[in-house]
Order: structure tokens, then C-alpha cells, then sequence
């Protein structure tokens, strides 16, 4: 990492609380293809960057922090597979336990991309094999995701919550909401909402943090280096 970075005790804690609540189980059964393989989708291609090297930095709520770029790019039948590396932030400088490694893959077929989190123990994401977008790219679209959370199949629902344009680079932006039923969160339901922007990805992250928390926790990209 190029940096690290130092903050109170209490911020430190509640970082640590992100990881306290149970994530969620991925599926145990695999998705059966049904009728033709499709290749790829071009529209979803294009929402992924697809330079091998370059690093993405994204900072957000209590100093939070990590760094990632795609390792390598496979191609399997109908799929192409994104594979990311990185590293969250340290935030004791060394001094806490548990790894702060990356890896992720984004899969994209004829109809979605995943992300699936391989490694991640300090990345706040609770859903380790989640649906991010699915074709239509049109505001109101919506889809549904079973999954199992500590045992129980629950049914994630997502939608499309707007599609704009980002006054500043002219990319077009997509905002997903994502909501399942979770224990331990606000109303029992843990929500997302994800901003992915045309050729970068991943552009915003916000998260429920807990019964006890009346605000999100977040992310944003904010630099990205060039190889």
C-alpha cells in the first residue's frame, strides 16, 4: 500500500463491528443454463474497466479504504471473468489481527454481471456472490436473487433506481438498490445501494451498519492510477 492510515480507538471498534455481523452464505447450488448459451453481454462489458494494472483507490466513512485492480481477464464459454486483487487498509498500522487481502471476480454472461468475493475478510460487504446488475440497463428494472443468510433461504430484491449521466466525465451512471432480509440490521433488512458508472465499475458504495446506527456506511472511488 502507498499509505496508511491512523485513527482513534472508537472509529477503529466500529470498523470492526462491520465485520461482526454474519455475512452471507453463498449458494450450494450452482444455476442451471437454460436453453442457448449467450455470449457476453456488450452492454455489460462496457461497465467494467478492462486495463489490466491500473489500481483503483476508494476511500469513505471512518477512513475506510482499499485499493484494487484487475489481475488478469479469462474468457470461458458465454462468460468473461474479471479477476480483481487488492488490498483493504490498515487503519492500526499494522497492529490488527485477521487479513486485509482482496480477490474478487466479476463475471459477466449474456444477461448479468456478478461479483463474487473469494477473499475478503475486512471488505464490508456482507454478500459474497451478488447479482450487481442485470439487462435491462433501464431505470426501474428489477430482478431477485435466493440466497442463504446463517442457514436461511432468504430472496434478495434489487432495482435499478436511476440511470443519469455525470456532469463532470459524461459517463453514464447507474444507481442499484438492493435489499434482503438480515438480522441484526434496521427493520430486520439489510440494504445497498451501488453506483456503477459506464468503463469504471464500481463508482459508490452504501451500506446498513446495524440496529444502533441511524446513518450508512460508504465508500466512493476517488483516484485512479494508470499503469
Amino acid at each position: 500500500m502507498k499509505r496508511r492510515i491512523y485513527i482513534g480507538f472508537t472509529v477503529i471498534m466500529l470498523l470492526l463491528l462491520i465485520g461482526c455481523v454474519g455475512r452471507v452464505e453463498p449458494p450450494t447450488v450452482p444455476e442451471k443454463p437454460d436453453g442457448e448459451i449467450k455470449p457476453p453481454a456488450e452492454a455489460l462489458l462496457e461497465m467494467l474497466p478492462t486495463e489490466i494494472g491500473d489500481q483503483y483507490f476508494y476511500n469513505g466513512f471512518a477512513e475506510y479504504g482499499h485499493i484494487q485492480q484487475i489481475d488478469r481477464i479469462d474468457e470461458e464459454e458465454g462468460k468473461r471473468i474479471y479477476h480483481v486483487v487488492g488490498m483493504v487498509d490498515d487503519p492500526s498500522g499494522g497492529e490488527a489481527t485477521g487479513d486485509f487481502t482482496l480477490e474478487m471476480q466479476y463475471v459477466v454472461d449474456g444477461e448479468k454481471i456478478t461479483e463474487k468475493i473469494l477473499q475478503g475478510q475486512k471488505l464490508p460487504h456482507k454478500i459474497p456472490e451478488l447479482e450487481v446488475l442485470r439487462l435491462p440497463l433501464e431505470e426501474g428494472n428489477q430482478w431477485e436473487q435466493k440466497m442463504l443468510i446463517n442457514g436461511t433461504e432468504e430472496t434478495l430484491k434489487a432495482e435499478i433506481e436511476s440511470v443519469d449521466i455525470d456532469p463532470q466525465d459524461k459517463r453514464d451512471t447507474y444507481t442499484v438498490v438492493y435489499t434482503v432480509s438480515m438480522a441484526g440490521m434496521p427493520n430486520d433488512t439489510y440494504k445497498e445501494i451501488r453506483t456503477y458508472k459506464k468503463g469504471v465499475g464500481l463508482y459508490h458504495f452504501e451500506s446498513t451498519l446495524g440496529k444502533e446506527y441511524d446513518f450508512m456506511f460508504n465508500y466512493t472511488l476517488s483516484l485512479i492510477e494508470k499503469q
